[in-house]
């Protein structure tokens, strides 16, 4: 290993010139204090490109107006700060399915990565942490600077290609900045109702894949009394852990995922977490390796569901929400396992701010909604008044089902309405 000298944080961000174009990893993985500097030292500037995604330090201002011409932002996920910001004109949306992705980091290709990074063991690895699997290795290894920012509170997660050596640095600094816990979403009884539902349909002994939110939480606590469970999965949440501490699932299995964030016991849990194997998003969630799992079953929520199976769990009409993520890999993987089911929860309705329910399954989506799944690979939709299974069903048939597990104060409406369009008759 070489010797290298560890420079101040002012100085590694003084590596960043005008037109670099750079990927600083995402969520719990971003150094905050290496982009608050940045911004800090951005008036001299011009067109430096900041790729990443779902950043969650509320103080960032690099998306704002007035960074216009010194720092644009290219953000490849949603997260609440981020919709707050892109209407102010200074990011852009990239958003594909996770297993396309590596396609998408070759085509953005950073000549600059600031990383961070986990102290070096005895031979000078860095774990990339926790959010590793979302490309950091591979965007280092086209680009012509590494920095690295070491921070002892970074945990050195398991994953051989989640990992960079020392040596492949091109300036070193360190942050001591704790990572992000994220509070559970609460739980609600109707979350609790779905939950229970959805935990009836899956399996001892599956392979499991949950998604992120109050209801995909619900699930994983109402799953906890179930054996052997094991997991590959997209994002490793709080809710997972809390079913490994439970016992739920097979010890001598690896669980396998590309990011894990969530509450402090989630933190701590990596720390110790032997068995855990992170990988890069687009194999983890690629359909054909997922489905050589028998029994994959994937847990997911949803915005919305019209009555032909059509699903959008990214946005609704011109307004996006979160991005494309792994959902819809997860499905086509579960469509193809021996054994596999792919399981879509969403409440029924919601309340308006006027207070009128409004349902959440629908004769159509407004105009410019996005489909996330398409309707020929939907298999089961479950609400707080039941689970039906749509696989190989009809149009008229899925209406019928659809309608069946809407809010009992919305099915009459929503039966005439399909009649009007034509889907039943």
């Amino acid at each position: 290993m070489n010797k290298l000298n560890f420079v101040s944080m002012s100085e590694a961000v003084s590596e960043i010139t005008s037109g670099d174009r750079l990927w600083v990893s995402g969520a719990i993985g971003v150094s905050y204090e290496f982009l608050t500097t940045l911004e800090k030292m951005s008036s001299k500037l011009k067109d430096v490109e900041i790729i990443s995604g779902m950043i969650l330090n509320p103080k960032q201002e690099f998306m704002l107006p007035e960074y216009k011409g010194r720092i644009y932002y290219r953000s490849l996920f949603l997260g609440p700060l981020e919709r707050a910001m892109r209407s102010l004109g200074n990011m852009e949306l990239n958003t594909t399915h996770y297993s396309s992705m590596k396609d998408l980091f070759l085509e953005l290709k950073p000549n600059v990565v600031a990383l961070e990074v986990s102290p070096p063991d005895d031979e000078g690895f860095c774990s990339l942490g926790p959010i590793g699997g979302l490309g950091s290795q591979l965007m280092a290894s086209y680009a012509e600077k590494v920095i690295l920012i070491v921070n002892e509170n970074v945990p050195h997660c398991g994953g051989y290609r989640n990992c960079i050596h020392l040596d492949e640095a091109t300036t070193v600094t360190t942050s001591n900045l704790p990572l992000i816990a994220i509070p559970s979403e609460k739980v609600s009884d109707t979350d609790i109702q779905i939950g229970e539902i959805v935990a009836d349909i899956v399996d001892d002994g599956c392979t499991l894949q949950i998604g992120i939110g109050s209801i995909s939480n619900a699930v994983g606590y109402a799953l906890k009394n179930k054996k052997n469970i094991k997991i590959h999965t997209e994002m490793l949440t709080s809710s997972m852990v809390e079913l490994i501490q439970a016992g739920a699932v097979d010890p001598s299995a690896n669980v396998t995922c590309t990011l894990a964030m969530g509450d402090q016991n989630l933190l701590d849990y990596l720390k110790t977490a032997d068995n855990l194997v992170i990988e890069p998003c687009y194999e983890v969630t690629d359909p054909y390796l997922v489905s050589k799992h028998d029994c994959f079953t994937s847990v997911n929520t949803c915005i919305a569901v019209d009555l032909t199976g059509q699903v959008t769990a990214e946005g609704m009409g011109y307004r996006q929400i979160s991005g494309t993520g792994g959902a819809y890999d997860f499905a086509r993987a579960a469509k193809m396992s021996k054994g596999g089911k792919s399981i879509i929860a969403l409440k029924s309705a919601y309340t308006n701010k006027e207070g009128d329910l409004i349902s959440n399954i629908m004769v159509g989506f407004p105009e410019g909604t996005p489909v996330t799944y398409l309707r020929s690979d939907v298999d089961y939709i479950a609400t707080e008044y039941g689970v039906v299974r749509l696989m190989n069903k009809s149009y008229e048939e899925r209406t019928e089902l659809l309608i069946s597990i809407a809010h009992p104060d919305l099915r009459e409406h929503l039966k005439t309405e399909a009649i009007k369009s034509g889907l039943i008759h």
